[in-house]
């Protein structure tokens, strides 16, 4: 049976395991299996970050993760990393392995102050889907899921970043109602600004 329900902390293997399938070679995914579980075990943490998971016979097949406030919850993330001497140990592991990972994890961490829109508004942070299962409307029903979450928190316009490289990504949260607001460049990327309004 399919079934989309929250994220809780008996999941994020499966979590972590997804999101380094589903984005090869970006920051995340960069790091190990161990040290992306314990960044989904933080993420569970914030009160204002909501992650579901879309399950087909209890395996995790698609995901996303939708703040309330980017800024915060970067912040609230980066205070937490640096407060845990275990997952700093492992950070700095993995930049010794992938030493591209302190450009990346700075590009991140800059990113929130890059809110070039007038209002705060909530953010979908990752979207993946196992690639036996794209073309299934599993992204669709994530999305309406986290419409359906903001609805409830009486917010009706919500936003997503998409690299410019991500044509297919692009087309996706088209479909789905979003309008291209912005387009800005951190360090040689390129990113579009979508919106949808509710």
């Amino acid at each position: 049976m399919n079934k989309i329900i929250p994220i809780n902390k008996s999941h994020v293997k499966m979590a972590a395991k997804l999101h380094r399938l589903a984005f090869p070679g970006k920051l995340l995914s960069l790091f190990d299996q161990q040290l992306l579980e314990e960044i989904y075990r933080l993420l569970l943490e914030l009160p204002e970050v909501y992650l579901s998971g879309y399950f087909k016979k209890n395996k995790l097949i698609g995901m996303i993760v939708c703040t309330l406030n980017t800024s915060s919850s970067f912040k609230k993330l980066a205070l937490k990393v640096i407060s845990n001497l275990h997952i700093v140990i492992q950070l700095f592991r993995q930049i010794i392995i992938h030493p591209q990972i302190v450009f990346q994890t700075l590009s991140l961490l800059i990113y929130p102050s890059k809110n070039l829109l007038k209002e705060k508004l909530p953010e979908i942070l990752v979207i993946a889907v196992n690639k036996k299962y794209r073309r299934q409307n599993i992204g669709y029903n994530l999305i309406k899921n986290v419409e359906k979450y903001l609805q409830r928190k009486q917010i009706f316009h919500y936003k997503v970043s998409v690299e410019s490289a991500n044509s297919i990504g692009q087309k996706f949260y088209q479909k789905m109602g979003f309008k291209q607001r912005l387009i800005f460049s951190q360090f040689q990327r390129t990113w579009h600004v979508l919106v949808k309004k509710l």
